[in-house]
């Protein structure tokens, strides 16, 4: 297949902001049969770059969504054999960094050996796993959850809830492969319409929180600007030096509310 150069230089984040991006690309373009493995996990991949040009999340998104691919394609369950051939798939890359590259399959390896031949508690390994908060930490943790609770979407999201640091960004990848490997029809609709209603007002304290805010710091300005005015008259400040004292205030003010 054609190889997916990563050597770019801008933008060297490591976290998975670049996932929420992949996940869907990688699903949609699993059901064109026109496309191999190499040319979506290679789209993926560029995806990813636009905003995270980093080895380590280049090499991430490749292998999920090689995986994501192969877990739709594939009638076989046998979980570790994809996850390994996901590994193998790697190999179409080529990266200007050999390092991140076996630190990633290291990685991945110790995740198939923490999920079938450790007698660790799952505390344990994804404490192990999530050691350096990474996107290479996210994605080995989603693929111990589904290798451990492979047919269990309710235990791999109570896993996330009590273990993992990075709750949302585990989450949202080990969710969606254990969705991915059992269906959505394998999950309980009453659990479904909980995590709707959840994220529903969720969204809806996000937004009043912005309200509140936008109105705190309106208020805030025509308060320190009325207060401050007298002291113009006193010391003949100039009005922009008073614009910039105000401005100076305000921050304050909002940094400590």
């Amino acid at each position: 297949g054609e190889k997916c150069r990563v050597n770019e230089k801008r933008n060297q984040k490591k976290d998975s902001g670049s996932l929420s991006r992949v996940i869907p690309s990688a699903l949609f373009f699993a059901y064109d049969s026109t496309m191999s493995y190499s040319e979506i996990s290679w789209f993926c991949a560029e995806v990813s770059k636009l905003t995270h040009k980093n080895n380590l999340v280049t090499i991430a998104a490749y292998f999920l969504s090689n995986l994501i691919v192969k877990l739709n394609r594939n009638s076989s369950r046998n979980l570790k054999d994809i996850v390994e051939k996901a590994m193998k798939s790697l190999q179409n890359i080529n990266s200007s960094d050999e390092e991140e590259m076996s630190c990633f399959m290291d990685k991945m390896k110790q995740t198939i050996d923490f999920a079938y031949a450790t007698e660790k508690s799952d505390e344990e390994c994804i404490q192990a796993l999530e050691a350096n908060g990474n996107v290479l930490d996210v994605v080995s943790t989603a693929v111990y959850l589904i290798l451990k609770y492979p047919y269990d979407f309710e235990m791999v999201l109570k896993m996330v809830i009590k273990n993992t640091k990075n709750k949302e960004e585990v989450g949202s990848v080990a969710c969606a492969l254990s969705g991915l490997i059992i269906g959505d029809k394998s999950i309980n609709p009453v659990l479904e319409k909980r995590i709707l209603n959840h994220w529903l007002i969720k969204q809806d304290f996000v937004h009043i929180a912005i309200k509140c805010r936008e109105d705190i710091q309106y208020n805030l300005e025509y308060l320190i600007g009325y207060l401050i005015r007298p002291i113009t008259l006193v010391l003949k400040i100039r009005y922009q030096q008073l614009c910039l004292l105000n401005h100076l205030l305000i921050i304050i003010f909002i940094f400590l509310a």
